[in-house]
């Protein structure tokens, strides 16, 4: 019952915070989804003729996609309850200061977007939005045209998209040194931050283009080895010689064997990642946005005998300003994707398992049955709007992704900041009682902490 109780409490409180900030959140994701096609087609349009800048073209629309989703969930973090009610001194050890600040958007986005990226780039959602771009090829150039495409996994562009990956690395490490010690003003260092977040970006997804195009040559090279078909050969060996045994539900042993490594592989571990990992790590990316990203390495080994270490390494890689040193500089360059982006990540974790595993199956459970009724309502308007010729569905599509994203997007970022939320208050022992403050924070602190770029 208490399960329950917590699960329709969590389910409130979301829709309660959904409808409150609606506006804001619609805002930001008409412009994303706006910036992201326009991307799309932009770099679609461009082609293969000039090569990098279709490239940059799609690139600058997921950056603008994954941007705008930082700005959604910043923008409702004036309507947070915990924040609003933690005395800062009195959890000073416990949750970072920068929940209690009113940060810039600008400022959010420099530091929340790397770990989008890195999440992006582990969960294969950049291959999602290079299907897409496949998508809006298609449409154009039709299957006749692969080569004027301007985007390809053809190996013979590995060496392209391995320079682009160094090329832009190298460029946002040095913008990053520059900004720090010329000390820019404020527009100029607008200015390089936004190079930054690109460089950023294109770094991201000419790895991930580069690995993918790796991955398909080593395949290849592994299925021709005598090793990879010895140990296929083995497998259906071994599962050959268990007894045939006909089990009650009309299968043989060797059968139920075979299917259930393939149900393992195939259907199990996708699930866990796509079900479970994946909405946890959304849930801890918005923790970065509110703040929670304060991470040191004196964090990891206090009490034990690298805490000397680690203070010593918090102190190498702070130094990246006018009067740092040669090797103070290049430690931090080198340590700052780890830094800034996964550790972060990791660290809201665990704030997330802190909160205690009712917590967690009921954040679950609510981001489950949100899946769900935004695979519901797909199916259902499919079904609303009938059979159509494949160049009427085609134009039909994105005014269905606006139409689903307007309501189940910004939901799912209510949910992500609810839970957060819940998080923070069950960590601290915080009395949680939405319900009666909700509505009691001043006006001039929401339009004083509104997100702006």
């Amino acid at each position: 019952m208490r399960t329950l109780t917590a699960l329709l409490t969590l389910t409130r409180d979301t829709a309660t915070l959904w409808w409150r900030t609606y506006p804001r959140l619609l805002t930001w994701f008409a412009l994303g989804f706006g910036v992201h096609h326009l991307g799309q087609h932009a770099s679609a349009l461009v082609g293969s003729r000039y090569q990098l800048v279709a490239t940059m073209l799609f690139v600058l629309g997921v950056l603008g996609w994954l941007a705008c989703l930082v700005m959604m969930i910043h923008a409702v973090k004036p309507a947070l309850w915990t924040p609003r009610h933690l005395r800062p001194g009195a959890v000073s050890d416990v949750v970072p200061q920068p929940l209690f600040a009113d940060e810039r958007g600008i400022d959010v986005l420099t530091l929340a977007l790397g770990p989008f990226l890195a999440v992006y780039s582990v969960w294969g959602l950049v291959e999602e939005e290079v299907s897409a771009l496949f998508f809006a090829n298609l449409s154009r150039e039709g299957l006749a045209e692969p080569d004027s495409w301007s985007i390809s996994f053809a190996p013979d562009r590995l060496g392209y998209y391995v320079t682009l990956t160094a090329g832009a690395w190298l460029l946002g490490k040095l913008v990053t040194v520059l900004r720090v010690r010329l000390r820019a003003r404020d527009g100029v260092a607008l200015g390089m931050r936004v190079v930054s977040i690109a460089a950023d970006g294109t770094a991201v997804f000419g790895l991930f283009v580069a690995l993918g195009i790796g991955a398909g040559q080593l395949r290849e090279w592994w299925q021709g080895r005598m090793i990879s078909v010895w140990l296929g050969q083995t497998w259906r060996g071994l599962v050959d010689r268990l007894p045939s045994w006909h089990l009650w539900f009309d299968a043989t042993l060797p059968e139920v064997v075979r299917d259930a490594v393939t149900w393992f592989w195939a259907t199990l571990l996708p699930a866990i990642s796509d079900r479970l990992l994946l909405p946890l790590m959304w849930l801890a990316l918005a923790a970065t946005v509110f703040g929670w990203r304060e991470f040191r390495g004196r964090d990891v080994v206090a009490g034990t005998r690298l805490e000397t270490a680690g203070a010593r390494l918090d102190h190498v890689t702070g130094r990246v300003g006018v009067d740092a040193g040669a090797v103070p500089t290049l430690v931090a360059l080198a340590t700052d994707d780890l830094r800034t982006k996964y550790l972060p990540v990791a660290n809201a974790l665990r704030l997330v398992w802190r909160a205690g595993p009712r917590f967690v199956g009921v954040y679950l459970v609510a981001a489950t049955a949100l899946w769900a009724a935004e695979l519901l309502a797909s199916e259902l308007l499919l079904r609303v709007i009938g059979p159509q010729p494949d160049d009427v569905f085609f134009a039909m599509d994105p005014f269905l992704e606006l139409l689903l994203g307007a309501v189940f997007v910004t939901g799912s970022i209510a949910l992500y900041a609810t839970a957060f939320d819940r998080a923070v208050a069950a960590v601290t022992d915080t009395p949680w009682r939405p319900g009666r403050t909700s509505t009691a924070s001043p006006a001039q602190r929401v339009s004083r902490t509104r997100p702006a770029l």
